[in-house]
């Protein structure tokens, strides 16, 4: 991934850097483009062996204990295909999700999240204007106003009608280990205009400090998720 210094997101960024009555707020607007670099390819390459590992063992399992009827085949079938970025047997599928990946990992260096993150930590906002509300609400409860054209700027940089919105809400947030209260991530993807725009927020306590610290954490295990999960329902990804 390649950061786009973008005239004008610095001061979006500075808008959600803010003390309020009982936390501090931390966030930033960061663009993206989705080339890969040779880092990023090599650790692509690895994502897909893993699901694809994961699949064919799931599918072996399966066939040790085969389905007793076609539906829960098709069913089950579906179960280890579907994700928040489409079906993981399609490599758009997990490009995607490795773009998201890449993402985190150039805003956050200090984490890998290629080790850390699941697809089901992820999940498919239905609308643009549903995740631009989200965001808009957790700013205007905090009683900050919001910086006039904000999104309008994205807009000119993403075409955010054009866009397809994820949002991060892992089970186990890595960075809640720093003392975060709660936060805030949304990714508008573009695949025309080959970009990532990632808007974060972040809420520790007023006494806390916010830097990262070094951690260590072990692969992600077992994908395991549900219709809420994805947000929508399975159908409409396979």
């Amino acid at each position: 991934m390649k950061f786009l210094p973008i005239a004008g997101l610095d001061k979006l960024s500075q808008s959600l850097n803010f003390d309020a009555h009982d936390c501090r707020v931390i966030g930033s607007v960061d663009i993206y483009a989705t080339k890969a670099t040779s880092t990023d390819k090599k650790a692509y390459k690895g994502l897909s062996k893993n699901i694809k590992t994961r699949y064919d063992l799931d599918m072996q399992a399966q066939s040790l204990s085969p389905p007793t009827s076609p539906d829960e085949l098709t069913s089950t079938s579906a179960a280890l295909l579907a994700s928040p970025f489409g079906p993981l047997n399609d490599p758009s599928s997990v490009r995607t999700f490795a773009y998201l990946l890449d993402t985190l990992n150039a805003s956050h260096p200090d984490y890998d999240f290629y080790n850390l993150l699941r697809p089901w930590d992820f999940r498919r906002e239905r609308s643009v204007q549903r995740a631009i509300q989200d965001i808009d609400t957790t700013i205007f409860n905090l009683s900050r106003p919001q910086l006039t054209g904000f999104w309008e700027q994205i807009d000119q940089e993403m075409e955010l009608k054009n866009c397809k919105v994820f949002s991060y809400r892992p089970e186990d947030d890595p960075f809640g280990e720093e003392g975060a209260l709660w936060g805030v991530n949304y990714f508008f993807f573009n695949k025309t205009k080959k970009r990532v725009c990632y808007v974060w927020l972040r809420a520790f306590a007023a006494h806390d400090g916010v830097d990262a610290e070094d951690e260590t954490y072990s692969v992600w295990g077992d994908l395991e998720y549900n219709e809420e999960d994805l947000g929508y329902p399975m159908e409409d990804v396979i």
